[in-house]
């Protein structure tokens, strides 16, 4: 049996988390860091309810014609 995930690296599970992108961006370049900025994640979808998948949407749109 071994470990499932090691690594040397110390700060592999740091995370900072900063008020302005530009002071975060200046903090890692004065460490000498590099930097990924992730955004955070947005639901594009509206949240509904299970009945709302059988509501009454209107008439079906014609199915064009296939040659």
């Amino acid at each position: 049996m071994g470990w499932g995930k090691g690594t040397q690296d110390s700060f592999y599970n740091v995370k900072i988390n900063f008020g302005r992108l530009s002071d975060a961006i200046a903090y890692a370049t004065t460490m000498g860091w590099g930097y990924d900025i992730l955004h955070p994640q947005f639901r594009w979808h509206q949240k509904k309810d299970y009945a709302a998948n059988f509501t009454w949407k209107g008439e079906a749109k014609p199915e064009p014609a296939y040659d």
